[in-house]
C-alpha cells in the first residue's frame, strides 16, 4: 500500500493527509528541488519495478504454501495407505481411501511387508 503511495506521490507530487509525515516531507524536499520530468520519469520506473518485484515474492510465496499444502496432503495420503495396508485392507480399497493410484499402492504395500 505505501508503494501505491509512493508512486502516487512522485506522480502527483501530492497525496492524502492521512499518510506518514516522512512522506509529506519528502513531498516538500522534491518541491523544494524541483526534480525534472526525466527524473520523476526514473523514479517512477523504480517505483514500478520495486511493486512488480514485491508480486513477484507474493505470488512466490502463495505458491509456495500451495506446494506445501500439496505436498503435506500427499505425506498424510501416504501415512494412511501405509496404515491401512498394514492392517490387511486391499489394494483396491485402500486406493479408494486415499485417492492415490493402484501403482503407489502396491509400491507401499511392498515397503510395508
Amino acid at each position: 500500500d505505501n508503494i501505491a503511495r509512493w508512486m502516487d506521490f512522485f506522480k502527483e507530487r501530492s497525496f492524502s493527509d492521512d499518510v506518514p509525515d516522512y512522506m509529506h516531507k519528502a513531498l516538500e524536499l522534491t518541491l523544494e528541488q524541483d526534480l525534472s520530468y526525466e527524473e520523476r520519469q526514473m523514479i517512477d520506473r523504480r517505483l514500478m519495478a520495486e511493486a512488480d518485484r514485491l508480486g513477484q515474492l507474493d505470488y512466490a510465496m502463495k505458491e509456495g504454501i500451495k506446494q506445501g499444502v500439496e505436498q503435506g496432503e500427499s505425506k498424510k495420503a501416504h501415512a494412511v495407505a501405509r496404515t491401512a495396508l498394514a492392517k490387511g485392507l486391499d489394494a483396491d480399497t485402500v486406493a479408494s481411501i486415499t485417492g492415490l493410484d493402484i501403482t503407489t499402492i502396491e509400491k507401499l504395500a511392498a515397503e510395508v511387508q
